[in-house]
């Protein structure tokens, strides 16, 4: 599974919670001629474009950056009759940004719930906390500069994103509903969110707020500093389809979302009090599962409180409670935005916050231009 390499830790905990999951003019030449042609794209980008059944290709900006070399097409060679251009979007009634994005973020969390409780309940107790830090993410999506996303989008999004697979909601992979209008920023202009991009690939690297509009990855690519296509994940820096139910697999690292490899292939994980073999624990641990050694029975992780051992105790992992993390052996409270922070030694932030210049700072889009 991609989520976790073993069992969950708050960084990987602060990456799914992430997972929520969106021309330059030409001057005036120096003379009584005709006005040069305005720029549309840059020279040699590949640029998204949308066919008129909503699936999503790309057409060839030309030498000038006055048009397009190709009509726009799926994959390499195969044209497809070009959809209109999206009409620019209005400013967004605040009011419903506000409205669509409460039910955007509950139906994330309620997704988190249903398919990786024991990350909801690290990271952040529960539902309604849950809700009000990944709010900001949803905000994003709204004020950055060349996003067309509107409020109806988000809410279709939410409704739809409640139907989805675990197993995609856990790799990212958005209902269509989701991707319905992309940005207008082209590859290699600045973004913070994936919303601002023309192919919805908004390429972070690390933590950093602001990041760079690149097509989407393919099978292989390197992806640590871009996103890869639906259906791929980011393994280890490169992007790769994982095994669905029932394909075959190694390890359950190549196993998609909650799914684990039972040597041969991948399969839906063991529930709590199931049988199992501690030698190759299959019990869900998105669940907060572990195989007992002693009982062979999936049981719960260890959790402690604020001030208590944390790590392996007594032979035993023990995670911590949610709004505290493990620091030197011990449950500490996680800094709240704008305290100090510090990822080596700690405190950690609270997820989504990162923890900038010292500090801890929700996600923002502002800064990037």
């Amino acid at each position: 599974m991609s989520i976790v390499s073993s069992a969950p830790s708050r960084f990987t905990l602060l990456a799914v919670a992430c997972i929520v999951a969106w021309g330059a003019i030409g001057s005036l030449a120096c003379s009584s001629s005709d006005p040069a042609p305005a720029r549309v794209c840059t020279p040699g980008n590949n640029v998204f474009c949308r066919c008129v059944d909503r699936t999503e290709g790309t057409k060839l900006c030309n030498d000038t950056g006055t048009g397009f070399a190709t009509s726009c097409r799926l994959g390499t060679n195969l044209p497809c009759p070009e959809a209109p251009a999206d009409p620019p979007a209005p400013p967004p009634n605040q009011e419903e940004v506000a409205a669509a994005c409460d039910g955007y973020t509950r139906s994330v969390c309620a997704n988190f719930q249903r398919c990786a409780p024991f990350i909801l309940e690290s990271s952040w107790g529960d539902v309604d906390l849950c809700a009000r830090r990944v709010r900001a993410l949803c905000i994003n999506r709204f004020t950055g500069e060349g996003s067309r996303t509107t409020p109806a989008d988000v809410t279709a999004c939410a409704k739809d994103a409640l139907s989805s697979s675990c197993v995609d909601f856990l790799e990212g992979v958005e209902p269509a509903s989701c991707r319905q209008h992309p940005g207008e920023r082209e590859n290699g202009k600045a973004c913070g969110s994936n919303a601002q991009c023309q192919t919805f690939g908004c390429g972070h690297v690390g933590d950093a707020d602001c990041g760079v509009c690149r097509p989407l990855g393919a099978e292989n690519d390197d992806c640590s500093d871009k996103r890869c296509a639906q259906g791929l994940s980011c393994v280890l820096s490169k992007c790769t389809k994982l095994g669905r139910a029932g394909e075959a697999c190694k390890g359950s690292n190549d196993c998609a979302g909650d799914l684990v490899c039972n040597g041969t292939q991948c399969v839906a994980p063991l529930a709590a009090g199931a049988t199992c073999d501690p030698a190759r624990d299959l019990c869900g641990s998105l669940s907060g599962l572990t195989c007992d050694g002693a009982t062979k029975r999936c049981v719960r992780f260890k959790v402690a409180a604020s001030g208590s051992p944390c790590g392996v105790v007594n032979g035993v992992i023990t995670y911590c409670a949610s709004t505290t993390t493990c620091i030197g052996g011990s449950c500490v409270p996680v800094a709240t935005d704008g305290a100090a922070c510090n990822d080596t030694t700690g405190p950690e932030c609270l997820p989504p916050a990162n923890c900038v210049a010292g500090k801890c700072a929700l996600p923002s889009v502002a800064a990037c231009q």
